[in-house]
């Protein structure tokens, strides 16, 4: 992301609306590759901290990497999640996107080969800076959810796991209880850390 559309994304994603946007999140399922760009291990640089490694979540662009990094210092649940990831053999890009097909945010199997599987967390750039974490942790644990099921492989596996373990939205979209849990915990756990 360059410094203009850096700048664009913030003052988009500063805008405040009153959606209420938890129903609006779903894992959606499709195969579409779009180009994707790793940044470095940004939760290895904060020094001698038990933090996990972010090397198997990637952002794309600084502010991504910049929420990752600021969600993961301030929440243990999204340490946790990071840290279930680390030993998975998941890669998981994470996106800003203004598209109109993700309203809040989404989860979705790019492709996969063998040893390795990739996903994509697209969380929408209008939604007001509070709810970003919550919107990451919640995209997280779909992550955790898809990792942690190896059969998971195509877009078929995908929606098997989620019939199981989720509830269906409507055109390929699911939702999980536990991904609703997580984003409540952490947006308590950040509510707690400014003291509100």
């Amino acid at each position: 992301m360059d410094t203009a559309a850096g700048c664009s994304t913030r003052a988009a994603i500063s805008r405040s609306h009153s959606s209420a946007f938890a129903d609006r999140r779903f894992v959606y399922i499709g195969t579409t590759v779009q180009t994707i760009w790793p940044v470095a291990f940004a939760l290895l640089l904060l020094g001698g901290s038990p933090d996990p490694p972010v090397g198997r979540v990637r952002a794309i662009g600084p502010f991504v990497l910049a929420l990752i990094e600021d969600t993961a210092a301030r929440s243990m649940t999204v340490r946790e999640l990071l840290g279930r990831l680390a030993y998975t053999n998941v890669i998981v890009y994470v996106e800003m996107t203004a598209s109109a097909q993700i309203p809040v945010a989404r989860t979705k199997l790019v492709t996969s080969a063998p040893g390795v599987r990739f996903l994509r967390i697209g969380i929408n750039v209008a939604l007001p800076l509070p709810d970003l974490a919550p919107a990451l942790a919640h995209e997280l644990q779909h992550a955790v959810e898809i990792a942690e099921h190896d059969e998971v492989t195509d877009d078929d596996a995908l929606r098997d796991l989620y019939e199981r373990i989720g509830r269906a939205r409507g055109g390929d979209r699911y939702e999980t209880e536990a991904a609703r849990e997580v984003e409540a915990i952490v947006r308590g756990e950040l509510r707690r850390r400014i003291g509100g």
